[in-house]
């Protein structure tokens, strides 16, 4: 979720609520020859509020695998979320009068500490992570879509660059779409030099013959770009600038009516650099839920513990 205007109330809220815990914690610490401590009434309706929160907190969880709960939107309980668990911490020190206590409590004090930290961290990279898919991946994909489409690309690519024995086709939707109708004997326009418009590369494709210049293409595809796309990690076409440099060689090698069908080839290899930088963003995102949500759990399974104790002994 970003950090928006929308976010502006809660942050008074909860600052708030800061200031507040804290001079009722310094009113009544006076009150307590030995000093404040998590078994005075403070102490114990401190730590009751902070268990509360934990338990409001996990519940965003169970929020989104019971989707059609009627119990507020989904962006009004991540924002409580967000600004509960920021105070959390503070009510805590509060309960245990800023002490660790025994082994379980300092236990309890590193679990909150790597949950808050891991979701502050969760939240710095969701507000990081937009600006990022928006300037490396031109189109999002849908996460659960991507493998599909990495592997679409190899199709698409095995579809612009046909082997047949020693001869080879490049096939572009533009050439495709001005095969329907041709005749099978219609003879091929001479033009000078080694280029060929459109219709004469249709005419040859219909005719299943070479194309003129196509070499340098067939021993490119099958040496880098099809390694590339079918996950090759140690492939050259990884590196964008490698990329770029050894697409446009190809370019120059190549005569110029297979120059689009070159470009489609650089267009796929673009796009899987894009799919695996998202896939990577999104692994990262993941990752990090995996840390911070069971941790949660302990963590409010460990508080729960340390209050039964607490109270009946």
């Amino acid at each position: 979720m970003l950090i928006d205007r929308k976010h502006t109330p809660w942050f008074f809220v909860t600052l708030l609520l800061s200031v507040a815990t804290v001079a009722l914690y310094l009113w009544d610490a006076p009150n307590h020859p030995s000093g404040p401590a998590g078994n005075t009434v403070l102490g114990i309706v401190f730590g009751s509020v902070a268990l509360a929160i934990m338990l409001f907190l996990v519940a965003l969880g169970l929020k989104r695998r019971v989707p059609h709960w009627r119990l507020g939107s989904a962006a009004s309980w991540m924002r409580a979320h967000i600004w509960l668990g920021l105070l959390t911490p503070l009510l805590v020190a509060l309960h245990g009068a800023f002490k660790l206590g025994g082994t379980m409590t300092t236990v309890l004090w590193l679990l909150l500490a790597v949950v808050w930290l891991s979701g502050v961290f969760g939240l710095l990279l969701q507000q990081a992570l937009p600006t990022m898919l928006r300037h490396s991946v031109r189109q999002e994909t849908v996460a659960q879509q991507l493998g599909r489409e990495l592997d679409s690309l190899i199709l698409l690519a095995e579809g612009k660059t046909q082997t047949m024995g020693k001869r080879i086709r490049v096939v572009t939707s533009g050439i495709v779409q001005r095969c329907v109708g041709l005749s099978l004997h219609e003879t091929v326009p001479p033009l000078e030099g080694d280029a060929l418009d459109d219709k004469a590369v249709a005419a040859l494709v219909k005719r299943n013959d070479p194309i003129p210049g196509a070499e340098p293409i067939r021993r490119f595809y099958l040496d880098e770009v099809r390694p590339f796309l079918r996950g090759d990690t140690r492939a050259k076409l990884n590196d964008l600038s490698s990329s770029e440099a050894m697409f446009e060689s190809v370019r120059t090698s190549s005569p110029t009516h297979l120059h689009k069908s070159v470009d489609q080839l650089e267009t796929l290899c673009q796009r899987r650099r894009e799919l695996l930088r998202q896939r990577m963003l999104m692994r990262l995102l993941m990752t990090w839920l995996f840390v911070h949500a069971p941790l949660s759990w302990a963590l409010v399974l460990g508080s729960i513990v340390h209050g039964i104790i607490a109270l009946r002994y």
